[in-house]
């Protein structure tokens, strides 16, 4: 700390802004490595002796201080080193030359914050992960050629449940082995716990990895759910897969709302699924498959007369033509 004293306080005002320059000599000096080029400064041979003809001029490149060797003499960013750059003398040259030298410290690299490279490097990484796994899909690359990079990776395991889920030789076995490895890698309870925060705060710190490990969480139920109304649509464990979806997603959400139209239709809930079918089809456009899938709720329903009218205003409200838009 530097403090100056004086009797008049409009004196001192004026020292406010003023630049301070402290010069102290080093406990040993330090010499700068010198390169013939600049493409030598990184890692090139240095210049320990050069011979010039009369009259010809050359360049010379000054390598940086390592840090080690600042740090040992307390110099830190913002100092400045002075010093000779000398040509010594020698039988032809009776008196050595000397020629003044300032050395600016800059940034130093241990002490820099996570620079955009980093960044960069964490998207570039993060980027090649998701196309690799995406590669799974179309047949480029193999779950098993990326299981010893990618075996823990909750992306890489919902990617090999989301393939399970649209395979025809598929076995709940091995999909309920991998959505437990999924379940194990999230907690629900602490989701929920999250949940209940942000609608009382908008700004909740870690926002972003909750959201991400919702939609994760989310998208697990429903491929395991989709498996399970395919091999085992009275299973108790569809209940327990609505139960959450329900915690997690609000009621008008597209996804819950396929889900539960599902789980009626698997359930025989059929009164439940024509009423949720004529509330989708009263809000979003025309759909034909909509309307054939309410027409068989009322054939369960035994309601012939109205699934035959049904049936007979298809021909005229989808024409050969009809186009969705």
């Amino acid at each position: 700390m530097f403090q100056v004293c004086h009797s008049k306080l409009s004196e001192l005002k004026k020292l406010t802004d003023m630049p301070l320059c402290l010069h102290s000599k080093l406990s040993s000096s330090l010499s700068l490595e010198v390169t013939a080029s600049r493409y030598d400064l990184m890692s090139g041979p240095t210049v320990t002796k050069k011979t010039l003809r009369p009259g010809i001029s050359t360049r010379f490149y000054l390598r940086s201080l390592p840090e080690d060797k600042l740090a040992k003499c307390g110099i830190d960013q913002g100092h400045f080193l002075s010093g000779h750059f000398t040509f010594s003398k020698c039988d032809k040259v009776k008196k050595k030359v000397a020629y003044e030298l300032k050395y600016i410290v800059g940034p130093q690299k241990s002490a820099r914050s996570p620079s955009v490279s980093t960044e960069k490097k964490l998207y570039t990484n993060d980027s090649l992960k998701e196309f690799k796994i995406n590669s799974m899909r179309y047949g480029v690359l193999t779950s098993d050629e990326l299981e010893d990079e990618y075996g823990d990776d909750i992306s890489f395991l919902l990617a090999k449940l989301r393939m399970l889920s649209e395979s025809e030789m598929c076995s709940y076995s091995n999909a309920e082995a991998l959505a437990a490895s999924i379940y194990a890698k999230i907690d629900l309870n602490e989701i929920l716990a999250q949940l209940r925060i942000q609608e009382q705060f908008s700004h909740v710190p870690g926002r972003e990895c909750f959201e991400e490990q919702k939609r994760q969480l989310v998208e697990c139920l429903t491929l395991e759910g989709s498996i399970l109304f395919k091999e085992q649509p009275s299973s108790d464990r569809l209940k327990a897969i609505y139960v959450d979806l329900h915690k997690l997603l609000d009621k008008k959400d597209k996804v819950l709302k396929e889900f539960k139209m599902k789980y009626a239709e698997a359930m025989g809930h059929f009164a439940t699924l024509a009423k949720m079918i004529e509330e989708e089809m009263s809000v979003n456009r025309a759909s034909r498959d909509l309307d054939e899938k309410l027409i068989q709720c009322y054939r369960q329903l035994e309601c012939k007369e109205y699934a035959n009218l049904l049936e007979h205003n298809l021909t005229w409200k989808y024409p050969p033509d009809f186009v969705s838009f």
